[in-house]
């Protein structure tokens, strides 16, 4: 219940930012410097919005943009020389990323929060990897063509097919040969009815359409739907396959920040199937703010894919607990202590008599005088709780 509100709280401040956003198209670094200025409620733009750059622009800086977490239109930076496109950190969402005929832009990690993209297109670039969108969940067409650098695909691993309409296209990237994973095993077949993937010239393992599917070989597991539900104090785990071919077991991951995974369970898949299969796991667990899930799909001879990531979010309520008076150090029950950033104690005037960042061991107070003092506690999502306690 708690991510439905979350998710329709979003839709209506989407709705209301559209609202208050211009339309058409950005070209220049004025309009970029001005924006938000002169749209200061404009966070999440809509797809009627474009930012495209050409190549009469000779030294662009996006720093201007720096509220934006959303662009449900394109994002062109297309034969331009950048200073800075740091501005484009905070986005979550991009309709279209492009980038033709551009030196300047050598990494994209500035886009390490972007979960949805609709299509990426790098050409004649010098990016070497894709490093930087490691925490994306959906990605719906990829082009890649005349990137010499370009040999590294990783950041896409973990990542769901795109939809049965899109397609990859790459071509004279010769250093690229990591293309035997989900998402661009299923994006170069062609679907029927559909237009066959361009794929040529490309690294060893990625030459063709050919090299490609041979190396694919046959998927394993063939995923419809993977979905995290929250009730009460744990996460319910739901997905569901439509065929599988030598799978072996299906291994639940859990992460904190989208970034370091850790394995939480284990479900045998079912080997062989042509039919429908719907699998259960409940994480009893989940530690207080967002909770990421995915699947590690693995075969029997070892080789693995990764499903799209889904979430929950729990608000347990962190309880500390000492004997009163305490006489030398707090301690903490149900609270992972890798979410405490912070601790400030207060005495009982209000005033804060010192604060440090949180390390593995618990605080110290045996410095403090006999009193009533006040631990304020800041968790690395932003939140803060307080409790009171008597220093012997």
């Amino acid at each position: 219940m708690l991510k439905l509100y979350t998710i329709l709280g979003f839709m209506c401040m989407s709705i209301l930012s559209y609202a208050q956003c211009p339309t058409g198209k950005i070209t220049t670094q004025a309009q970029v410097d001005n924006f938000k200025t002169n749209y200061p409620a404009c966070t999440a733009p809509g797809s009627n919005l474009h930012f495209e750059f050409q190549d009469f622009i000779t030294n662009l800086n996006l720093d201007g943009l720096s509220h934006l977490t959303s662009i449900g239109g394109g994002l062109s930076l297309n034969y331009i020389t950048v200073s800075s496109i740091s501005g484009l950190s905070n986005l979550t969402s991009l309709g279209s990323l492009s980038i033709w005929w551009n030196d300047e832009i050598t990494s994209l990690s500035v886009f390490s929060n972007l979960k949805s993209l609709g299509s990426l297109s790098l050409y004649h670039t010098k990016i070497a990897s894709l490093d930087g969108l490691e925490n994306l969940q959906k990605l719906d067409y990829l082009h890649l063509s005349w990137n010499p650098l370009l040999s590294d695909l990783s950041a896409l691993h973990h990542l769901p097919p795109p939809p049965r309409d899109k397609r990859v296209t790459m071509h004279h990237n010769p250093l690229l040969s990591d293309c035997a994973f989900e998402f661009m095993c299923v994006g170069v077949r062609t679907q029927p009815g559909g237009i066959a993937a361009q794929i040529e010239y490309n690294g060893p393992g990625c030459s063709d359409l050919s090299e490609i599917v041979a190396g694919c070989g046959t998927l394993p597991v063939t995923l419809v739907s993977f979905k995290a539900n929250i009730e009460g104090a744990t996460s319910h785990l739901t997905w569901s396959t439509s065929s599988e071919t030598n799978s072996s077991y299906f291994e639940i991951q859990r992460s904190l920040n989208g970034k370091n995974w850790s394995p939480i369970g284990k479900e045998l898949a079912q080997g062989e199937s042509k039919a429908s299969f719907i699998y259960n796991f409940s994480d009893k667990a989940p530690q207080p703010g967002n909770n990421y899930y995915r699947l590690k799909m693995v075969d029997l001879d070892g080789t693995f894919a990764y499903s799209a990531i889904d979430w929950t979010s729990i608000n347990v309520i962190p309880e500390v607990t000492f004997a009163n008076p305490v006489e030398d150090r707090l301690t903490f029950q149900n609270l992972n202590e890798e979410l405490i950033e912070e601790i400030s104690i207060f005495n009982s005037a209000g005033r804060m008599i010192g604060a440090s960042l949180y390390t593995s061991s618990a605080p110290d107070v045996r410095h403090l005088s006999t009193g009533i003092y006040i631990a304020s506690i800041k968790l690395k999502d932003g939140s803060t709780v307080r409790y009171k306690f008597i220093k012997k």
